[in-house]
């Protein structure tokens, strides 16, 4: 089944046609690199059953330099048994480079719905509970190429690049202020590790939310929202990664576990 669709006036769409209508496009000395992949489950429930998902409706591209568009989708997922389960609604991924004279974008798109994920032991016991209406994140990174030689920004960048996560010509961001972490949503998220709810998930994390899970009395268990990375100089490079969800279990004797939904990440190079 071909799993490739076309689907006008998606959200990273929308937000390069914003752009492009103030910057001019046309060639530059760059590349740009996007990737979209909605799922990344791996759970053994030692000597007895694994759950090996890698994404399914994946989206990307490395090192274009040419105005690039690749999106994907996937009406509904399910697999597993009754030990190890995993299924969810439609799949989204998007990413896009729209390379410009005075400016360009880089972005990535996934997007998961009614995600139901469940990890239970011989016994029927709950080790991993997850579930959730909407996952998403967005990772975009915009800016420009400085001409050979050129050292500094002038008065103008600092009039059109004024997000204060700009410390270069190339910046990172998305639908708002990067700081406030608006590009991952995580609609009606709800998780339990060995049989404990995690209360108060926040809708909107911030970058780098870590739930401190010992807290509550589980051990050998980490959980981070909104998990983001941002690297390169902002200069000559940069690029930001964003996994909307990342947990990590190891509990020794019965259970590990590494999952990630909703990966995103983009990239700018002037060094090409």
């Amino acid at each position: 089944m071909d799993r490739h669709h076309s689907r006008d006036g998606g959200r990273l769409t929308a937000l390069v046609a914003a752009c492009s209508m103030v910057f001019a496009v046309g060639a530059h000395a760059e590349t740009g690199s996007a990737n979209a992949k909605d799922i990344s489950v791996h759970i053994n429930l030692l000597g007895v059953a694994q759950l090996d998902i890698d994404p399914q409706a994946p989206a990307g591209f490395q090192n274009a330099v040419d105005a690039t568009y690749q999106q994907n989708l996937l009406p509904s997922f399910d697999s597993g048994g009754t030990l190890l389960h995993l299924s969810t609604g439609t799949l989204t991924s998007e990413a896009q480079y729209v390379p410009g004279v005075s400016f360009s974008i880089a972005g990535a798109d996934v997007e998961l719905q009614n995600v139901d994920l469940s990890a239970v032991d011989v016994l029927g016991n709950p080790l991993i509970a997850l579930t959730a209406d909407l996952i998403r994140s967005q990772s975009v990174v915009m800016g420009y190429c400085l001409p050979a030689g050129r050292q500094q920004r002038t008065a103008i960048d600092d009039i059109m690049f004024f997000s204060s996560f700009d410390n270069g010509n190339l910046f990172a961001g998305g639908d708002g202020n990067p700081a406030t972490g608006d590009d991952v949503s995580l609609n009606g998220l709800g998780i339990s590790i060995l049989g404990i709810p995690v209360p108060n998930i926040p809708a909107v994390p911030p970058p780098n939310t870590s739930i401190d899970l010992g807290q509550l009395g589980i051990a050998g268990a980490t959980l981070i929202l909104n998990e983001r990375t941002l690297s390169g100089d902002g200069t000559t490079s940069l690029s930001l990664s964003t996994n909307a969800v990342h947990l990590a279990l190891n509990v020794a004797g019965l259970v590990t576990a590494d999952v990630v939904f909703a990966h995103s990440d983009s990239t700018l190079d002037c060094t090409q």
